[in-house]
C-alpha cells in the first residue's frame, strides 16, 4: 500500500532499522521528566511517564548535555551482525557452523 508520495510502509521500518542501527542510547532511571498532557485530553488522564536518557559523563549542567551512544554511529549493519565481539559472538547460534 502506497501513500501519497508513493512510499510503501515499509519506509518506516527502513527508518527503524537505521534507527536501531546506528543508535543505543543508555536508559536513566533517576532524571523522570512527565509528558504533561492538556487539560482537555479525552484518552489519555494520567502524565505520560519519561526518563531521560543517560549524560555523558561531564556534561550537561555548565556546559551542553552530551549523549552517549553504546553501538558504532555507521550504517554497517551492526544490529544484525553485532558492533563488537561480544555481541556478534551472541548473536550467533554456534550451531553447525552458522
Amino acid at each position: 500500500m502506497f501513500n501519497s508520495r508513493n512510499l510503501s510502509t515499509f519506509v518506516y521500518v527502513w527508518g527503524q532499522f537505521l534507527d536501531h542501527d546506528i543508535n543505543l542510547t543508555p536508559t536513566g532511571n533517576t532524571e523522570y521528566s512527565p509528558i504533561v498532557l492538556p487539560n482537555d485530553e479525552k484518552i489519555f488522564t494520567e502524565p505520560i511517564p519519561f526518563y531521560r536518557s543517560e549524560v555523558a559523563s561531564g556534561t550537561g549542567v555548565t556546559n551542553p548535555r552530551q549523549q552517549l551512544n553504546l553501538t558504532t554511529a555507521w550504517i554497517d549493519a551492526s544490529v544484525v551482525y553485532g558492533s563488537d565481539s561480544t555481541r556478534a559472538s551472541w548473536l550467533r547460534t554456534k550451531n553447525m557452523g552458522n
